[in-house]
Formats: C-alpha cells, sequence, structure tokens
C-alpha cells in the first residue's frame, strides 16, 4: 500500500482538482530546479496517484532517474507513460536515448524511427538522431 493510500485511510484528503494540476506539476519542476528532487518526487507521484494518465509526470520521474543514473527506474517509468501512449514521442525519445546508453543500437534505431514516426517525421531529435548515429 503507498503512503497516499494510507493518508486516505487515516482521513486526510489528498483531493486537488483537475485545473490545478498544471500548478502542481509546475511547483515539482521548481522543485527539481531547486535541487529539492525529494519533494519533487512525492508530488510527481501524488499527481499519478490522482491522475494516473499524466504522461509528464511519468517522463519526469524517468528523467530524474536518469540523473541519478537509476536507468532501470527511468525504464519503469517510460513504460508506464507508453502504456497509456504507445506512440508519445517523448516517451519514445527518452527511450531510444537509454537503449544507446545501454549499447543497443538496433532496438535504439527502432526506437527512434518510432518516434519520428509517432509525429509524422517532424520530431526534429529521432530524425537528427538517426541521421547522426545510424548513417
Amino acid at each position: 500500500m503507498t503512503i497516499f493510500h494510507q493518508l486516505e485511510e487515516e482521513g486526510i484528503s489528498l483531493d486537488f482538482p483537475w485545473d490545478k494540476i498544471t500548478t502542481f506539476f509546475n511547483y515539482a519542476r521548481l522543485l527539481e530546479q531547486i535541487r529539492n528532487s525529494e519533494r519533487a518526487s512525492i508530488l510527481y507521484r501524488l499527481i499519478l496517484f490522482k491522475y494516473p494518465d499524466y504522461i509528464d509526470a511519468y517522463l519526469r520521474l524517468a528523467a530524474m532517474g536518469m540523473e541519478r543514473k537509476n536507468i532501470q527506474l527511468s525504464i519503469e517509468m517510460i513504460h508506464e507513460a507508453l502504456k497509456i501512449d504507445d506512440k508519445c514521442p517523448n516517451a519514445l525519445t527518452m527511450l531510444a536515448d537509454l537503449e544507446l546508453k545501454s549499447d543497443d543500437w538496433v532496438k535504439a534505431k527502432d526506437t527512434f524511427r518510432a518516434a519520428r514516426d509517432a509525429t509524422n517525421g517532424k520530431d526534429s531529435y529521432s530524425t537528427l538522431s538517426l541521421e547522426l548515429d545510424f548513417a
């Protein structure tokens, strides 16, 4: 059981309306910027507890994992995002970058292609990565 479930069982309300989610997310980003990643992580997880389809929170947790060299956490968070939208170009690009770091060139190439295709060729990062890394 998560801490959020425990708090709700104890009668502590964790509700916040959908129209405030951007404010919470931006506050978490601010916490990241001032190097308070522990609090930022808690806020992202609270957002996901209340709104489990909020892909950007998964991607921020993945980015924080990459910063801490926790590749496994990053991959897990990216896969959670891809469960919601399997064509999310940001998630696909992050996954491809991790695959490159793991020297899995074939997988990375396929994932960069999927990111490029998901945006009809408009994702310049994946297009450039394919051109530069796999030319």
